[in-house]
């Protein structure tokens, strides 16, 4: 449960570090909300992608 609240926190936190960085890039709201909501939708994809790769072959297969 605390590894879960932790990757929400840390995914929340470098989401807005992200939408901050492309406003004061481009100047636009929308673009940095664009990069925001971006940035929340790419992380979890790599956790995913990470822990499938992990999982050992022979639970993989059933």
């Amino acid at each position: 449960m605390v590894v879960l609240l932790t990757f929400d926190v840390l995914g929340i936190l470098v989401a807005l570090v992200c939408a901050h960085r492309s406003y004061r890039r481009y100047g636009r709201p929308v673009r940095a909300l664009a990069a925001g909501v971006g940035e929340l939708l790419v992380l979890p994809l790599i956790v995913v992608v990470a822990v499938a790769a992990a999982t050992p072959r022979a639970s993989r297969t059933g």
